[in-house]
């Protein structure tokens, strides 16, 4: 019995090890501004590859407030291209900010996280 449950234990760890994400986030999901100027905007593009064998799409974006603003294509991704979304803040406000956005795609149940993050003199 203990071979059976050590055996089942290897394959399942080897399984879920060669899983790869659906969605590469290209060179990552975290950017820091570092200090920008007062009621300048800024903003950053996000890169994703998609790893599925079936077309991606962007079915909704959600930020934590109304200080961050975002933009995609709607186009659907095809199976090992890229796509792009970008991430907007005000800037209005002075002081330290860290600001998530939510990606929803098609298909996919958990969302992906983006923080972008910075100082504002």
């Amino acid at each position: 019995m203990r071979r059976w449950v050590l055996a089942f234990g290897l394959l399942w760890a080897g399984c879920t090890a060669r899983q790869r994400a659906d969605v590469l986030w290209l060179p990552g999901r975290d950017y820091d501004f570092g200090e920008v100027g007062q009621g300048v905007p800024v903003r950053t593009t996000f890169r994703f590859r998609n790893n599925m064998r079936d077309s991606l799409r962007v079915e909704v974006i959600r930020t934590t407030c109304g200080c961050t603003s975002y933009e995609w294509s709607g186009e659907a991704v095809a199976p090992g291209d890229t796509g792009e979304v970008v991430l907007e803040y005000d800037a209005f406000r002075p002081g330290g900010f860290r600001k998530r956005a939510m990606v929803f795609f098609y298909g996919i149940r958990r969302p992906e996280y983006l923080v972008i993050r910075g100082e504002v003199e």
